[in-house]
């Protein structure tokens, strides 16, 4: 959503300027080297949008997953400690029944 606002606003932005200088000067060369200029600006814009936005998901994803994976390993430790605390305290009932 946000980049499909930005490059809107470039698209814009863009046109605006073109309009602009084809209206102040009426040189064919320059408005043509602008637009050309214009249009590699767009282009690199985009792609580098389009790679921030990927490496970000990719990032976000790659957090959720370790999260996942610590929140499993929690999980499994305090299984385990409770599985302990069980095993003690059968044993200590054992040995206090042997005692009495």
């Amino acid at each position: 959503s946000t980049v499909v606002v930005v490059v809107v606003v470039v698209v814009v932005v863009v046109v605006v300027v073109v309009v602009v200088v084809v209206v102040v000067v009426e040189e064919v060369v320059i408005i043509v080297v602008v637009v050309e200029v214009v249009v590699v600006v767009v282009v690199v814009v985009i792609v580098v949008l389009v790679e921030v936005i990927v490496v970000y998901k990719a990032e976000v994803v790659v957090l959720v997953r370790c999260q996942h994976l610590t929140n499993l390993c929690g999980i499994k430790n305090l299984v385990q400690r409770h599985n302990i605390r069980r095993t003690k305290v059968k044993e200590n009932r054992l040995n206090m029944g042997m005692e009495i």
